[in-house]
């Protein structure tokens, strides 16, 4: 998916700016959807709130999953590249460079199938 930030308040982000969607997670009890993609900053993976974005793009390339996990008392529904299922998170934030690799590798497999210009971290 491709998103473009509408949200001018939103900390890290640059109203206008097009991002690409790594991952959207819905929790129906919350009423929550959220999707996850690189702050301008550094490029750290985060998870926002759909509703900071406008959706160009609703296509996912192939090879897409759906999870589901247990968050507090509620189930949460993933659909994300395969590569980042089971710990694939966990590991990536605690630091396994392994994982690190795998993240931006896959990053720029998505890029390449929205035709979608990479722009450098500062």
């Amino acid at each position: 998916m491709i998103l473009k930030c509408n949200d001018n308040n939103l900390y890290d982000f640059t109203i206008g700016n097009r991002y690409i969607c790594f991952g959207v997670q819905f929790n129906e009890y919350r009423n929550e959807t959220k999707v996850s993609v690189r702050r301008d900053s550094d490029g750290t993976p985060v998870i926002v709130e759909i509703s900071k974005f406008e959706i160009i793009n609703p296509s996912i390339p192939e090879g897409w999953e759906i999870s589901f996990y247990k968050q507090e008392d509620t189930i949460t529904t993933a659909i994300e590249p395969k590569e980042f299922s089971g710990v694939f998170w966990d590991d990536y934030h605690n630091g396994n460079p392994k994982m690190e690799k795998l993240f931006e590798d896959t990053y720029i497999k998505i890029c390449k199938f929205h035709n979608f210009l990479l722009r450098p971290i500062d």
